[in-house]
């Protein structure tokens, strides 16, 4: 920040200035004074309009709020100046309300001095292994469990669920509504991992991002405004009263972030420290607010050999998630014009006859009420014209499998491999897909609704009426209606064979046995700040 901005803007507020009297007033030469004004026209800071003869005058149009840079520069490095420091900035002109902001965050840093103790926790090293390393952690893209997995563990959210599966307030120390608008009060000892503090600004500015993000603003369609009123103050502006808003702000996108050097970084108790083609480094995050983790580096690594040799010294249990956290299923393309329902029904009775012959736990499988409901259908009452066109993971065996099944059964298809990786990275309109088989993180209880949020899902049936009304129910209607509202829009995609609920997956988890409080949240994404690591 460079606190001449500041000083030009005050000087010839209100006042017309020569060029001789602005370079004297910033105490640099009138050639200095030209480059300042073309620097700061480079950056984005200013409109320069240089006056060409005699008696035109220049002109300056500021760009953005000198005052607020000045209150973020302060906030980056508060426990670095020192009194004189300090002192020279408040004798800068700056109205009095920014001069107040300022000597909050100084009294809000002395607190929190005061309040810290020293202490030296031992290094504790983890490895986990995950599938890929994502090229980015932007909380807005379409997450898989990777991603999630590192976002859950860097950043955080305003609220969040408790053990019970309430929702508490997290980043935030109260709220209040006044009729259609929500105050959330920040705390405001929160910081990034680059030791910044978090402000409302900060909030507000990934919230917005947030709304009118295209794959998630359908979902705050009731939200008006989300502004920074404060310091520490954030309101967000509704049609109406919004009941459902503090839901929302527990997901993942609704994480909280800032860009830094082309990365985006958190308050979350780890930060990103090392980035490697098969590995990922995570430490502990040393200005975190809340408690300091047991495991202090955890390592992310595609490499399973690296994975298992680092486990074999080790004994370790094996635990269950307790909720289900994916589901393999098929959807057909509700906008392709190739297969009509009957088509699309006997399909679906030929997918689960595949699955049902494979056998399995009657307690994973999902589709034996749907395949006896199904009415039959006689192979020669369905004719192909065109080939089935069917995109499936090159890594299930399953899904290879089904389509040598299909295939024999007299089904002409049109099969499209892809990677885990591909599939996640491309938009399913991009395939001419007729089916896909997918396999998805969800949460029991919404399952639709957060599909329809952030998922491949989405990506084919965000559009349809049925999808709209669901998302109108979530938001406008009380939680008690919203199960009824899920079970029927389940019923309504497989009475039109758009939808076959496979199988679900209750994910395995290894860990030492030292390790305790173990427990996947949501998406089954564990939060390795909670571990408690015991005497082996």
């Amino acid at each position: 920040m460079d606190i001449k901005l500041l000083l030009l803007k005050d000087y010839i507020a209100g006042a017309n200035r020569t060029r001789e009297q602005i370079a004297e007033y910033l105490n640099v030469s009138s050639r200095q004074l030209t480059r300042m004004l073309k620097k700061w026209e480079n950056e984005g800071l200013i409109d320069y309009k240089a006056g060409n003869g005699r008696g035109n005058n220049s002109k300056i149009d500021f760009k953005m709020d000198v005052e607020e840079q000045v209150i973020d520069y302060f906030f980056g490095a508060i426990e670095k100046k020192s009194i004189e420091e300090i002192t020279q900035l408040l004798k800068l002109p700056l109205p009095q309300r920014v001069k107040r902001q300022i000597h909050t965050v100084i009294n809000d840093a002395v607190a929190n001095a005061r309040n810290e103790k020293c202490y030296i926790y031992p290094d504790f090293s983890y490895m986990e292994y995950i599938s890929f390393i994502p090229s980015s952690y932007h909380p807005l893209t379409l997450l898989d469990p990777n991603t999630s997995l590192i976002i859950v563990n860097t950043m955080s959210r305003l609220y969040h669920f408790n053990e019970k599966g309430d929702i508490q307030p997290f980043l935030v120390i109260f709220e209040e509504w006044h009729e259609n608008i929500l105050t959330l009060h920040l705390k405001r000892n929160v910081k990034f991992s680059d030791g910044t503090v978090m402000n409302a600004r900060c909030v507000a500015t990934c919230l917005n991002e947030l709304i009118t993000h295209e794959r998630y603003k359908r979902f705050f369609s009731t939200v008006e405004c989300i502004k920074a009123s404060g310091l520490y103050t954030v309101e967000i502006t509704g049609t109406q009263h919004i009941d459902s808003i503090r839901e929302k702000l527990t997901t993942l996108p609704a994480s909280i972030y800032k860009e830094k050097e082309g990365e985006y970084i958190g308050t979350g108790p780890y930060c990103i420290a090392e980035r490697q083609r098969d590995t990922l480094k995570l430490e502990s995050n040393l200005f975190y607010f809340n408690n300091t983790s047991d495991i202090t580096t955890l390592w992310l690594t595609t490499d399973k050999e690296e994975y298992n040799d680092f486990l074999k010294a080790r004994q370790f249990t094996e635990l269950t998630a307790d909720e289900v956290v994916s589901m393999e299923s098929f959807i057909f393309n509700p906008r392709s014009d190739r297969l009509n329902i009957k088509q699309r029904r006997y399909l679906s009775l030929r997918i689960m006859d595949y699955f049902a012959q494979q056998g399995g736990t009657s307690s994973c499988r999902l589709f034996d009420t749907y395949l006896s409901a199904l009415e039959r259908i006689r192979d020669n009452e369905v004719i192909f014209s065109d080939a089935v066109k069917i995109l499936v993971r090159q890594d299930s065996d399953h899904h290879l499998k089904l389509t040598d099944y299909l295939q024999s059964a007299g089904i002409p298809l049109e099969v499209v491999m892809t990677s885990s990786h591909d599939f996640k990275y491309m938009h399913l309109d991009d395939s001419d897909a007729d089916i896909i088989g997918m396999n998805e993180i969800y949460e029991p209880d919404r399952l639709f609704y957060g599909w329809l949020q952030c998922s491949k899902f989405k990506e084919w049936f965000k559009d349809m009426a049925c999808s709209t009304k669901l998302r109108y129910i979530y938001t406008n209607r009380h939680a008690a209606y919203w199960p009824y509202a899920e079970r029927m829009y389940g019923d309504y995609l497989m009475k039109q064979a758009l939808f076959i609920p496979v199988y679900r997956i209750e994910h395995h988890y290894r860990f030492p046995s030292s390790f305790k409080n173990v427990r996947p949240g949501h998406f089954g994404i564990v939060d390795y700040s909670k571990i408690i690591v015991t005497a082996a």
